[in-house]
């Protein structure tokens, strides 16, 4: 899956002459969003998929300068800063949530158990 959506963001970034609909209600801010979105969700299914690893960490951050960059080279596009800053406020956002919700996801159980002994202690 993660590999899926590295190829997808990869044809969404580059293909030339692109433009996503814009809702009246974003003003504009349509295209940070979507690249703060598509950099946490590959973040986190990264996460899921290998744990949380300074490689993932590295690649994905590494891969979302990249992409940005190579748009250079695509007809139509540029590479522009305020794009490649959303694009790491979403990886930083992905690892943030990473940090929050894999140690529930690893042992749900305990999760479970520790809020059953709380809920009975109370």
């Amino acid at each position: 899956m993660f590999w899926f959506l590295v190829g997808v963001m990869a044809i969404l970034a580059l293909y030339p002459r692109l433009t996503l609909p814009e809702l009246q209600a974003t003003q504009g801010m349509t295209q940070y969003y979507s690249h703060a979105l598509g950099f946490s969700v590959l973040m986190l299914v990264g996460a899921v998929g290998w744990g949380l690893r300074r490689n993932l960490v590295v690649g994905v951050t590494l891969g979302a300068i990249g992409l940005e960059l190579a748009q250079i080279f695509s007809p139509g596009r540029q590479a522009n800063l305020p794009d490649m800053l959303a694009s790491l406020a979403g990886v930083a956002f992905g690892f943030a949530l990473i940090c929050i919700l894999l140690p529930a996801l690893r042992e749900p159980h305990r999760v479970t158990t520790d809020v059953r002994r709380k809920a009975k202690n109370h």
